[in-house]
C-alpha cells in the first residue's frame, strides 16, 4: 500500500533493516508470506509495527489474508 514500506524480521532488530515494497521483501513470493516475520512502516507516522501473516491467498475470483500485530512502544 501506499505510504508503507515492509522488511523481514521485527522491530527488536530495526537496524540494518532493508525496507522495500511487501512483494519486494517477500522476493515476489506471496505464498510464503504466512509465518514470516515483518516490519510495517507507516512512513508519514513514522510508526513501525510487527506482523505476522497467518494466512495468505490469492486468485482470479479473490483473496484473503489474516495476520497478527504489536506496535513498538
Amino acid at each position: 500500500p501506499l505510504g508503507t514500506e515492509w522488511a523481514r524480521g521485527t522491530t527488536a532488530k530495526l537496524d540494518g533493516l532493508k525496507f522495500d515494497t511487501l512483494k519486494g521483501s517477500m522476493n515476489n513470493q506471496m505464498s510464503n508470506l504466512p509465518g514470516t516475520a515483518l516490519v510495517l512502516h507507516l512512513i508519514d507516522e513514522n510508526i513501525y509495527i510487527d506482523v505476522t501473516f497467518l494466512s495468505w491467498s490469492s486468485g482470479d475470483s479473490g483473496g484473503g489474508f489474516s495476520y497478527e500485530r504489536s506496535t513498538e512502544d
